[in-house]
């Protein structure tokens, strides 16, 4: 069994380097939405020194993109960051900065989810509501603006341990996607409760991420007009 989970653990981890740092092509003809989505895990690490290896603590993220175009011409395109932590450890914040060679530009995530996995167990269970953290501290109920959404919590077996897989979903808006395109050095930064986390793109996934904006603009202006020179700074 355990050799068994070890080669499902190897297929995943193969497939999914295969499709990191690439942009891949999609069509739904059932929904008829085309477009087009690119996985990155670039280099993300502490802002705060912790005299550790290298002396900065380094976290597991993967952000995805994806531009959608639904048939009768209306384009949306997401950031999706996922981030996996111990269980326990502070929620991923709903603000998101991008940095576009050194002007920074704020977006603000209104979703919240995540799965938490347990080593301790191998079944699957569902978790039907999180309370909101800063108000079980503070004896206060949960703002409704902060409520918490949760999937489905999956269990599976590591060394001992429990984590969860946190997720933010943000809006980029179209009068951002030139401006990304059309940048030479491009970063983020995320926020663990309140630790800044840098996220950092070499220059392959910087290229990826340009080309990606600039085919996202492209097949918009094929159906609408593009954005007016006026109106594309943030």
């Amino acid at each position: 069994m355990k050799h068994t989970y070890l080669l499902f653990l190897i297929i995943v981890l193969l497939s999914s380097c295969g499709t990191t740092n690439r942009i891949v092509e999609i069509e739904d003809s059932f929904k008829e939405i085309k477009g087009i989505k690119l996985l990155q895990k670039p280099e993300t690490y502490s802002s705060e020194k912790t005299g550790s290896f290298g002396g900065r603590k380094y976290y597991n993220l993967k952000v995805n993109y994806l531009f959608q175009q639904i048939k009768k011409g209306h384009s949306i395109l997401f950031a999706e960051f996922q981030m996996t932590t111990p269980v326990g450890a502070d929620e991923l914040d709903s603000i998101l900065f991008f940095d576009l060679d050194h002007e920074k530009v704020k977006l603000i995530s209104s979703e919240y989810k995540y799965k938490q996995f347990d080593s301790s167990s191998s079944s699957a269970t569902t978790s039907t509501s999180v309370e909101n953290k800063t108000a079980e501290k503070s004896g206060k109920s949960a703002e409704p603006s902060k409520t918490v959404k949760t999937t489905t919590a999956q269990t599976i077996s590591t060394e001992n341990n429990s984590y969860q897989l946190m997720k933010r979903e943000f809006i980029v808006p179209e009068n951002l996607w030139v401006p990304i395109a059309n940048s030479n050095e491009i970063s983020y930064r995320v926020y663990l409760g309140k630790e800044g986390i840098d996220v950092k793109l070499n220059a392959s996934e910087t290229a990826n991420l340009k080309e990606f904006f600039q085919r996202a603009i492209q097949q918009r202006n094929a159906v609408v007009p593009p954005v007016p020179e006026g109106q594309k700074k943030w």
